[in-house]
C-alpha cells in the first residue's frame, strides 16, 4: 500500500483558521502548536457529505473536540483512509482503520501524515503538536516526528475512557449544561 499527499488535509478556501501560538485563553499548561485528534468509530449516517468534525459523533470526539477549539489552535483529524483531514473537509461515512495495516505500512501512513502536516503548518524543529488518539495512531507518528525533532505530546496515553472525559469536562465543561452536577438547581415556590 503506497501513501500518498492527502488532498484532504488542506482547508476549503472559506475556511479561516485561529492564529496559532497564542496564549490558551482555558489551559495556562497548553503549549501546543497544533492538535491531532483520531477519528471515532462512532459516525453519522447522512446520505451526504458532512464536514469532517460533524462527521464523528462520539461523546468522546465532542468533548475532544470542545477542547481543542476552546485553545484557539489549529487542529485536524487523523484517519487511517486518507491521512490528515481538515475538519472542515467534506466528508462521508466510512468504515477503516489503521489496524487493518502492518507495522511497515503505519509506519509509512504515520510518515505521510507527518509530513502533510509539516506542509500545511510550516512546523519547525522544536513545535509541539497534541495528539488525542489511540496509541497505534500515536505509534504509527512517533518516529516520524522524533526524526523531525517535533514533539509529540498524548496526554490521556495513561487514562480509560471514562478518566478521558473527565479531563476534558474539568476543561471545558459539560456537553450539556444539564448533566452537571454543581449546577445551580432552580428552586420553586409554592404558591399559596
Amino acid at each position: 500500500m503506497e501513501f500518498r499527499k492527502s488532498n484532504f488535509c488542506q482547508p476549503p478556501p472559506y475556511f479561516h483558521p485561529p492564529q496559532p501560538k497564542q496564549p490558551s485563553p482555558t489551559d495556562p499548561d497548553c503549549d501546543a502548536f497544533v492538535f491531532l485528534v483520531s477519528y471515532a468509530n462512532q459516525q453519522k449516517q447522512t446520505p451526504g457529505s458532512l464536514p469532517a468534525k460533524d462527521l464523528f459523533d462520539s461523546s468522546w470526539f465532542r468533548q475532544c473536540r470542545r477542547y481543542i477549539e476552546s485553545q484557539n489552535r489549529s487542529y485536524y483529524i487523523l484517519c487511517g483512509k486518507h491521512g490528515l483531514i481538515h475538519p472542515e473537509t467534506l466528508m462521508t461515512a466510512y468504515e477503516y482503520s489503521i489496524s487493518n495495516l502492518t507495522l511497515k505500512e503505519r509506519q509509512q501512513w504515520g510518515r505521510q501524515v507527518v509530513d502533510d502536516l509539516i506542509s500545511v503548518e510550516n512546523l519547525l524543529p522544536g513545535d509541539i503538536v497534541t495528539v488525542f488518539s489511540s496509541e497505534m495512531y500515536f505509534s504509527a507518528l512517533l518516529d516520524a516526528f522524533n526524526d523531525r525533532e517535533i514533539y509529540a505530546e498524548q496526554p490521556l496515553n495513561s487514562m480509560n475512557m471514562g478518566q478521558q472525559l473527565r479531563w476534558f469536562r474539568d476543561r471545558v465543561g459539560y456537553e450539556n449544561p444539564a448533566h452537571d452536577p454543581t449546577r445551580k438547581k432552580r428552586t420553586y415556590k409554592k404558591r399559596a
